[in-house]
């Protein structure tokens, strides 16, 4: 064996390792990150609970947000939950179902036209290195296509790849059967019925690169049939949802084009630094621990920059290169929104991993050199490396003794007889997630404004109304943090504390860290269900 075959080989080899260690690691906190389980995610268990036990996939006694349920995790969790009766076990397996989906349906998209060196570096890249986020596993910055901790993206993510995979078999000629066919316009149903997000990231920017490709001589009118089919069935999914009874509450109101420059201003500075976020470029203000992941950020944005120019000047309709135009367009699609219509989380971003996966990707099969091409992949390994010491390590680390913490404080409540907690959104359901279904959580929001007439009222999306309609039927909790103090000092009168306190019985307080835990008993009437029934 040549010295470069040798070196080759033992790069591929550290590709699938990689793959495997970021693959377990993200396994692993799905099935043991309850400590960073937020309102949203918390969310995912009880509807997918809900799902199983009314056998629908809109609950009755569940209000759903900006966007429904109808191919994302907490569906397969529902499933799971049928067989195991215990949500947060369903949900762990569903993610990682999912995962592998996403995996699989990547290197089925890419099969017929790259060999397996490049769906190695393009599976090592979209499993973790370029998802570099604020931390691996916390809130939805991190591995947000993987991790339960922002479940719903997951079948976004596998539309996207499984659609294109199809759009690129009919435009390169290969064999695609009727089932694929099929099975992408259900998908944009389906998607459609959720939200409008899957139109914006992935139909109308298919849809736009087909037009150019085939005013420029380079696409079919196939190709341009397949994305006019697949647009109408994601929108006609909208329509359909409308006409189902379902019971939302739609945390973005009307959508209305900014008013002014100063409107225009403000939406293009929140959005540019939400794209800074989930590029990693923002790392540099965390911290002198965030500069190796800073440094990574910048060569992954510069890896992107060189192929975009690439793809241009050459013209390349190759299928990485349409992939990359592709990417693009969507990004800048989603920018467009942030500064046009209303204002974005980086989350929204998503379509970056994919960006810097392709980009990656397309660089190692232009560069001709042997030896750069090997030095490329060298450095993407050393980005991988870099991104897991940084990023999973300190998770790990910081896991075990929380986890216990809170296993403790939720195996004294369940002792207790306590079955369910009301949390105010400073503070997270940490406690019924970690109790496995033996105690449930309502989420309440402290009213110092006088919005609904009273002191508190349950947060009206994302919610089982059952927590609420009969909590007097529940042995509970009202759960407040240091953080939920320094709230009312800050924004609330003292007037109101002082009211809030009177209703208020202190049981105990217990502490880990800077964080610390109050009980407390209440009268049921001051949740103001009333508020939500209007």
């Amino acid at each position: 064996m040549s010295r470069e075959k040798y070196m080759n080989s033992i790069l591929l080899l550290a590709l699938a390792a990689g793959i495997i260690i970021y693959g377990g690691s993200i396994i692993w906190i799905n099935f043991h990150g309850q400590q960073w389980y937020s309102f949203d995610i918390y969310s995912d268990t009880v509807v997918s609970k809900l799902m199983a036990e009314e056998r629908t996939l809109f609950p009755e006694s569940w209000v759903f947000g900006n966007q429904y349920y109808v191919v994302a995790t907490p569906v397969l969790a529902a499933i799971i939950y049928g067989v195991f009766h215990n949500s947060i076990l369903a949900l762990a397996l569903a993610s990682t179902i999912m995962m592998f989906l996403i995996l699989w349906s990547f290197a089925w998209s890419i099969k017929p036209f790259l060999g397996w060196r490049d769906m190695l570096v393009g599976e090592f890249c979209i499993i973790g290195t370029v998802m570099l986020g604020n931390n691996a596993a916390v809130g939805n910055a991190g591995l947000i296509y993987f991790y339960t901790m922002a479940s719903f993206y997951a079948c976004y993510v596998w539309g996207i790849i499984f659609t294109l995979g199809v759009f690129f078999r009919i435009k390169k000629d290969k064999r695609i059967n009727s089932v694929s066919l099929f099975f992408c316009l259900v998908m944009a149903i389906a998607l459609g019925m959720q939200s409008l997000r899957q139109t914006l990231v992935l139909y109308l920017p298919l849809l736009a690169i087909t037009i150019l490709m085939y005013l420029l001589k380079r696409g079919n009118i196939k190709c341009l049939a397949f994305s006019v089919l697949v647009l109408c069935g994601n929108l006609a999914g909208y329509v359909i949802i409308k006409y189902i009874p379902v019971h939302s509450a739609p945390i973005i109101g009307d959508i209305k084009w900014s008013a002014n420059m100063a409107e225009l201003i403000e939406n293009w500075t929140d959005t540019t630094q939400e794209f800074l976020s989930i590029t990693g470029l923002s790392f540099w203000q965390n911290g002198i621990k965030w500069i190796p992941l800073f440094a990574v950020a910048v060569c992954m944005c510069g890896v992107v920059l060189t192929a975009i120019s690439m793809v241009i000047k050459k013209k390349d309709d190759s299928v990485l290169g349409c992939l990359i135009l592709f990417s693009t367009v969507s990004l800048l699609a989603v920018y467009a929104v942030g500064v046009l219509l209303l204002r974005i989380r980086g989350i929204y971003f998503f379509v970056w991993y994919l960006l810097v996966t392709y980009s990656v990707m397309y660089m190692v099969k232009e560069i001709k050199n042997v030896k750069m091409k090997n030095l490329l992949i060298c450095g993407l390994l050393c980005g991988g490396v870099l991104n897991y010491i940084c990023n999973f390590v300190p998770d790990y680390i910081e896991y075990y003794e929380r986890s216990q913490f809170y296993q403790q404080v939720t195996d004294d409540l369940i002792e207790e007889g306590i079955d369910c907690v009301y949390y105010d959104l400073r503070t997270w359901p940490l406690f019924a997630a970690f109790s496995k279904d033996k105690i449930l959580a309502g989420t309440v929001a402290l009213d110092p404004d006088n919005k609904s007439d009273g002191l508190m009222y349950p947060v009206p999306y994302l919610m089982y109304t059952d927590v609420f309609y009969n909590a007097k039927d529940y042995n509970s909790y009202m759960v407040f943090t240091n953080w939920t103090f320094d709230y009312l000092e800050r924004d609330a009168s003292e007037s109101y504390r002082n009211k809030l306190m009177s209703e208020l019985e202190y049981v105990k307080s217990v502490q880990y860290g800077e964080e610390e835990f109050y009980f407390y008993r209440f009268p049921v009437d001051i949740l103001n269900v009333d508020y939500i029934r209007k």
